[in-house]
């Protein structure tokens, strides 16, 4: 048998394949963590939406088929400095479900008035101003034309127009009876960022 040589070839650390290897390990494992943090932030934007929508659903139900809790938050002096006090829980505007009361429409959007710190201020009653949700809202009363109700000379809207950039925009309407007329009840809920 003849002694071969075969080099002096030791135990190479790396060689030109391991260094390929460790490369496409590289961009496989980075694919991977990107893929998952796209799809991580896909689905919590899809969740943030579902709740943000069913939030302005059910403050909509609220508004257009409630009286409030207390039914007579109106008599409470909602437009004074100490008025997050008031043991208002829910503002609702029906006098029964989807026939508003005109007294309780008029003083939610006194409430609500945007030209005011009444807007920033009262925001809270229907439940948008969680930490977990910096949300707008615009609120409007219309005919089935689309014409803002005009009541005792004064136009049916109030809270802030989502701005073109809003993020998301939930319009909800639901019809109700207002003055015996039918009107469309319309808020959006919006996300300024």
């Amino acid at each position: 048998m003849k002694n071969m040589r075969l080099g002096n070839n030791r135990g190479q650390a790396f060689s030109v394949e391991s260094i390929f290897a460790y490369l496409i390990f590289l961009i496989v494992f980075s694919s991977v963590i990107f893929l998952w943090n796209q799809s991580t932030a896909n689905i919590m934007q899809a969740e943030h939406s579902v709740e943000v929508q069913d939030l302005g659903m059910v403050i909509t139900e609220n508004l257009v088929r409630t009286r409030g809790i207390p039914e007579n938050w109106t008599d409470y002096d909602y437009l004074s400095e100490d008025s997050d006090n008031l043991g208002v829980e829910i503002i609702g505007l029906a006098d029964e479900s989807r026939i508003l009361e005109e007294d309780k429409v008029i003083a939610f959007m006194d409430m609500m008035n945007s030209s005011n710190n009444n807007y920033t201020s009262h925001k809270w009653l229907l439940g948008l101003s969680k930490p977990r949700f910096q949300l707008e809202f615009y609120f409007t009363i219309t005919d089935l034309n689309g014409t803002l109700y005009n009541m005792s000379g004064r136009l049916l809207q109030t809270g802030r127009p989502p701005s073109e950039d809003a993020i998301y925009k939930f319009p909800i309407v639901r019809t109700a009876i207002l003055e015996d007329e039918i009107v469309k009840v319309k808020l959006v809920v919006w996300n300024p960022e």
